[in-house]
Formats: structure tokens, sequence, C-alpha cells
């Protein structure tokens, strides 16, 4: 929708001005596909095809379903298939600071890959997040179609807000999770000294910055980077805090829990 209140004029305002200067860098979407997709090969008795490169070479070189591809030296995780093609798709971000606004800038990935052809990867800027001093977030991008069996994202860059319709409950409409944060994001030191930074896993970003800062505990889980804890603190702790005392334990042990829902059975 067109922006209509003062801070939805600004920020769009901001929004275009950064879209058109600060574009994605190219070693930043280099990383994202070689960091945020995973590197195939699909192996028969005969043969195993690089999906990055679509070259062929010997299973011979196949040890614990691993192999490197001798021609583009792709480090590749080995599946056993007559899969000749393949697609993938992940969402990433980078987070900056502009003016007062924290901005998350979430990206889409997609690759298409085929044998004897080179992976074909797209990224697109689908959607920014800007979040004021008191925590007001601003959403603009692309329209994020969910009906049916469509999930797709098109039409103009324009503010988007979250509503119900119909029979979707548009709510997660524009909730991202992306699948990593670029290492170089920059994140507002009220939110550093927290822990949240680039590596944040497990919260949702929006999520993570009302959790975290009025629960000890979700900080604690975020510095010690037990992730798949941090995952039960999305509905403010629930399970967390019934098993702290033990989780302390896993804690003062470096002890990594990888599986809580098994963990806490």
């Amino acid at each position: 929708m067109k922006p209509r209140t003062k801070l939805q004029k600004e920020v769009f305002e901001l929004s275009t001005l950064n879209r058109k200067y600060d574009v994605l860098k190219p070693e930043q979407e280099k990383w994202a596909f070689k960091h945020c997709l995973e590197h195939k090969g699909f192996a028969t008795k005969s043969r195993v095809i690089c999906m990055d490169c679509g070259e062929t070479f010997s299973p011979d070189l196949i040890y614990r379903k691993r192999a490197t591809c001798p021609h583009c030296e792709t480090k590749l995780k080995i599946e056993y298939t007559r899969k000749s093609t393949d697609f993938q798709w992940e969402y990433f971000a980078v987070a900056e600071v502009h003016l007062n606004y924290q901005v998350i800038r979430n990206f889409k990935l997609t690759a298409h890959y085929k044998q004897g052809q080179k992976a074909k990867r797209y990224c697109h800027e689908i959607l920014q997040y800007w979040i004021n001093d008191y925590e007001k977030v601003t959403m603009v991008g692309h329209n994020h179609n969910t009906t049916g069996y469509c999930d797709s994202w098109g039409s103009d860059w324009a503010i988007r807000v979250n509503r119900r319709s119909g029979y979707y409950y548009n709510g997660a409409k524009y909730k991202i999770y992306p699948y990593k944060f670029h290492p170089d994001s920059k994140f507002k030191d009220e939110y550093r000294k927290f822990g949240i930074d680039y590596r944040l896993d497990g919260l949702y970003f929006l999520d993570a910055i009302k959790v975290v800062p009025q629960y000890s505990i979700a900080e604690t889980l975020l510095k010690a980077k037990q992730y798949s804890l941090l995952f039960q603190c999305r509905d403010y702790i629930g399970k967390v805090n019934q098993y702290w005392a033990s989780i302390r334990i896993c804690l003062r042990n470096k002890y990594k829990v990888k599986e809580p829902d098994v963990w806490f059975d």
C-alpha cells in the first residue's frame, strides 16, 4: 500500500534510497550461495554429478558420503540417486543501521541445477524491516503471495502490513526467518549487549528483540549458543523455565542440547 503516516513516508523514502545506492555486494552474494545452500553430488555406481558445476567424476572419490569435485573443487554432500536436476531456495538477511533505525534486509536465494550445466543462481531482495527507537516495526517490500499452493514474492516495492484475509491468517505472511545473517551485519548497541548479532539463531529477530531483553534466561541461552533451547523461548520461556536447574548443569559442562523435546522427556 502507499505510505500514509509520517513514519511510513519517512521509511519508504529511506528504503527506496537504500535499495538504489546500497545494493548487495558481489562478495555478499557469493557468501550467501556458498553458506546458505547445500552443495550436492548425485551419485550412481558409475558416476557422480557435481550439481554446482554440472560435471561428472568417478565414485571412487567418495568417502563417507562426502567428496570434493575435481573440476570446481567444491565440497559435496553425496546423495545416491538417478536424478540429474535439482532446485533449492533459501532466505538470508543483512542487518544495517540507518539514522535511528535498525534495518533488516531479507533476500531470497534460488538455484536451478542440471547435469552438464553450471548452476543458475538468483538473489532478490524481498522485504525490509525498519525498527525505530521505540521498536515500532515498519515493513517495506514486495507482496508475499501465499494463496493455495503458491508461495511467491512480486508486485511493486511498497509498505506492507499483516492482515487477516479469507481462509488464511496472514500474521505470519511477512514473518521471515533467515537461514543466516551475513557476518558483516551491523546491529545497534542496545541489541548487541544482549548477544543479538549475526549469529542469532533459534528466534525470529522481531521476537528476539522483545523476548531476550525481558528474560535473562533467554539472554543466557543466546550468549551460550544454545540455539535449540532458545527456540523454546519463542512463547516466552515455557519448558525452559521448568527445566532451568537441569539446563544450568548443561551450561556448566558446555553440553549442547540439540533435540530439546527428546531431552526434556
